[in-house]
């Protein structure tokens, strides 16, 4: 595809300058690429093409903080912003309930299992480690019940057998098995 540049290279397309002009960008006809926002470009206006233009003083400061400025002339390509998704150059939408979308979205991804993903969504919340960490938690106090009410039935049946002295007949073998069971068990 050849393209008339006299009629695209025009003074004024660009924020910076009035006399300054935008580079073309010809890689995709009188569209954008895919993941970017061209709502001016026009395939039957030839001047529409879209352009990449100089940043002004305002914008060279603002990618300085590492973020994105607004396009810097009207037929700049902007990529689709965070929390929307750009199905076609010309087409943004927010992205909906259920998915995410980080910048430069053309399609929303899906939100994962055990995520919250509200309407607009620039990544997931995930609640996975919460779970799994209640989940463990949640065990481990069952095993730790389980294993002081067992103790503490041992050390009840041994009372019971041999008595609550643990007195058995004078103190023999019996004897040492109690408080041997006892001292663990019973917190004796």
């Amino acid at each position: 595809m050849s393209y008339d540049y006299s009629q695209i290279l025009l003074p004024g397309n660009c924020y910076v300058s009035p006399y300054a002009i935008g580079l073309p960008v010809t890689d995709y006809g009188y569209s954008c690429a895919s993941r970017f926002y061209c709502p001016n470009a026009t395939s039957s206006v030839t001047k529409s093409l879209p352009q990449l233009c100089s940043a002004t003083a305002g914008c060279v400061a603002t990618r300085l903080k590492t973020s994105l400025c607004t396009p810097q002339g009207p037929y700049e390509p902007s990529i689709c912003p965070p929390g929307y998704y750009c199905p076609d150059p010309k087409t943004i939408y927010q992205c909906p309930e259920g998915s995410w979308c980080p910048t430069g979205t053309s399609v929303p991804r899906t939100c994962p299992s055990l995520s919250s993903c509200p309407v607009g969504t620039v990544a997931p919340k995930y609640y996975g480690g919460i779970v799994i960490c209640a989940i463990v938690d949640f065990v481990l106090v069952v095993l730790y019940v389980g294993v002081k009410y067992r103790q503490r039935g041992v050390g009840n049946v041994l009372k019971r057998v041999f008595g609550k002295g643990g007195q058995v007949g004078g103190g023999g073998q019996e004897e040492t098995i109690y408080r041997w069971c006892c001292s663990w068990s019973c917190g004796a």
